[in-house]
């Protein structure tokens, strides 16, 4: 009788222990499949700010930040830099463009006849662009994009110039780049 009673009672632990893991196995699966729908449904809302900042020292107006459409014209026209290609950085430029090097104390007036003499004493140039920074300034119709890069130019003669640089690049109300303002700096 003892024994009847021991394997009637493992049966019913045994269909218990069954039907106690068919439960938890429809928990759990129910259980992922809310995480997984509520892990799907976060939307993201993005909101634009008109944040002002900082100061332009000689008027006392003030940045903002810029549109990334500014960035695509300054990547476009660097493209065509380090492809030595003067026609495709002067689609972005109308006819000449006001030239500040970080090696001279002047601008240049810089057509695409100078931009091909320019190149042909090079082999190539690598640019290695740390950032694009697109802002604009309070009372001006246009923008700028500052640009942060290694330029590396191999000369035709073997030699081998190398220059961190900071540009700015001045961007017309016509979506054209008319000045560049470049320095060299030391980091």
């Amino acid at each position: 009788m003892f024994r009847i009673f021991i394997t009637r009672f493992k049966k019913k632990n045994i269909i218990l222990i069954f039907k106690f893991y068919k439960i938890m196995k429809k928990i759990t699966l129910l259980l992922l499949l809310v995480s997984t729908l509520i892990s799907c449904n976060n939307a993201v809302k993005e909101i634009e700010v008109d944040r002002k900042a900082g100061e332009w020292v000689k008027t006392g107006v003030k940045y903002s930040i810029g549109a990334d459409a500014d960035v695509a014209i300054i990547k476009k026209m660097l493209s065509s830099h380090v492809s030595l290609d003067a026609e495709g950085v002067f689609s972005s430029i109308p006819d000449t463009l006001t030239y500040y090097p970080h090696n001279m104390k002047s601008s240049i007036k810089m057509d695409v006849n100078m931009l091909k003499n320019y190149f042909a004493q090079y082999d190539s140039i690598q640019k290695q662009v740390l950032y694009y920074l697109p802002y604009n300034v309070d009372t001006w119709t246009g923008s700028i994009v500052q640009v942060g890069a290694v330029e590396t130019r191999f000369n035709k003669n073997g030699t081998i110039e190398r220059d961190r640089i900071i540009d700015k690049f001045f961007i017309g109300k016509d979506g054209l780049v008319h000045t560049i303002r470049e320095w060299k700096a030391d980091w």
